[in-house]
């Protein structure tokens, strides 16, 4: 297959179109940083079980935990640190794992964040996601840069709307967007 399933979009992967988001995490049971402490604020069920999972010594690199949530989305966990450190090895040992469970666990499309390894260089990481996906024979978006929802939300609201106030913008990135605490 070509690569002509894999979309490479910008902007903020929790809104997304696709039925699975991919949520890098640690094994250690923490979701503190990016994309996975947004996850941890939007679905604190799944947070609570990610939790047990990696107490109980259950999520290890190229081990996969998909979260269907109350919305029918799939919340696919995948470990890409262990122990703090960052490994190359543990996002190949992942992709290898979806590319030969994606079809049984029933996703249809599916969406990632740009893995950013400590040590590696982003045309690296890019080009074996895009080898790994590229053999998919689903839809598969890549997001290569994160923008965050409310940077193109309050602008678009502000000119319906009128300009808001701090605790208005505060109030819509809370609720709409889930980017403060």
């Amino acid at each position: 297959m070509t690569e002509t399933n894999i979309f490479y979009e910008t902007g903020d992967i929790q809104f997304s179109t696709c039925q699975t988001i991919v949520v890098p995490v640690n094994c250690e049971g923490t979701m503190d940083e990016g994309i996975a402490s947004i996850f941890r604020k939007r679905y604190p069920y799944m947070f609570e079980r990610y939790k047990w999972i990696c107490e109980q010594g259950l999520l290890a690199p190229g081990k996969l935990w998909i979260y269907n949530s109350p919305s029918k989305r799939k919340i696919l966990i995948f470990p890409v640190l262990q122990h703090g450190e960052e490994r190359y090895r543990y996002m190949e040992l992942g992709l290898a794992k979806f590319l030969a469970t994606y079809q049984e666990k029933g996703i249809t499309s599916v969406a990632f964040p740009l893995f950013n390894p400590t040590g590696t260089k982003e045309k690296d990481v890019l080009g074996l996601m895009s080898y790994y996906l590229a053999k998919c024979d689903i839809a598969v978006e890549i997001y290569t840069e994160y923008i965050p929802r409310s940077q193109t939300l309050v602008p678009l609201l502000e000119r319906l709307c009128g300009k808001f106030t701090d605790e208005e913008i505060y109030n819509i990135k809370k609720k709409l967007c889930f980017e403060v605490d």
